[in-house]
């Protein structure tokens, strides 16, 4: 497989890939074929993954789908906006994202 090229991110000194795989125009799928889909992206060698809370359960989906491979990739999200637009405090969806469950394991059954 071809190396993608890569940059920067920002003034941050993390290494991505020029091309990124955005998750705001999923279309709905079961968690398995999410899954299958996020894993296919990070095989192909794509390192930066940009999601939202405002994305539907994208951050969840991805979460899940990556829990085991979090070191291959950078995943960036928005915060400040909901599904419906409104403004947030950015400290909502960041304290949310913290209590989230990070493995299939941690989910409620």
């Amino acid at each position: 497989m071809t190396k993608l090229p890569t940059a920067v991110l920002g003034r941050t000194d993390i290494e991505v890939t020029r091309l990124g795989y955005g998750a705001g125009h999923r279309k709905p799928m079961t968690e398995q074929q999410n899954q299958a889909m996020v894993r296919r992206v990070v095989d192909s060698g794509i390192t930066l993954i940009d999601t939202a809370n405002d994305y539907g359960n994208s951050e969840e989906m991805i979460g899940l789908a990556i829990f085991d491979r979090y070191s291959e990739v950078t995943v960036s999200t928005k915060c400040g906006c909901s599904p419906r637009g409104h403004s947030l405090d950015a400290r909502q969806p960041l304290s949310r994202a913290a209590r989230e469950p990070r493995t299939p394991e941690d989910r409620p059954h």
